[in-house]
Parts: C-alpha cells; structure tokens; sequence
C-alpha cells in the first residue's frame, strides 16, 4: 500500500507541486495564503484548473483562461 501511495505522488508531480507551493508562500508571504494558492494553482497550471473550476461550479458556467 505504502509502495503504491509513493507510485502515485510519483507519477502525478505531488511533492514538487507542494514544494513550489510552500517555497512561493515563504517568498511571498501573503495575506491571504489560501487565496495565493489557488492563484498559483491557476497561473501554473490553468487547464487543469479551468477543469477543477467547471466540476466546483458548473451552475455558474464555464470560466475563461487567461
């Protein structure tokens, strides 16, 4: 099980994504730090945030990358 967790945070980026995140935040240090990562989030990566959006919200209709 422990072998097929590590597999996954592997193959997905996850510690380097939680690396960058906590790097960007000690850098940045703001306000509001949960605002900053979905900022972040959605800067860096914003297919797959526009994807995440739709699914949270799809009453609200699709949203624009920039």
């Amino acid at each position: 099980m422990q072998a097929e967790l590590q597999q996954y945070l592997n193959s997905k980026n996850i510690n380097s994504l939680f690396i960058s995140i906590v790097e960007n935040l000690l850098i940045e240090k703001p306000a509001n730090p949960i605002a900053f990562m979905i900022e972040y989030l959605y800067k860096q990566y914003p297919e797959q945030a526009k994807v995440a959006l739709d699914t949270l919200a799809p009453a609200r209709g699709p949203v624009a990358a920039e």
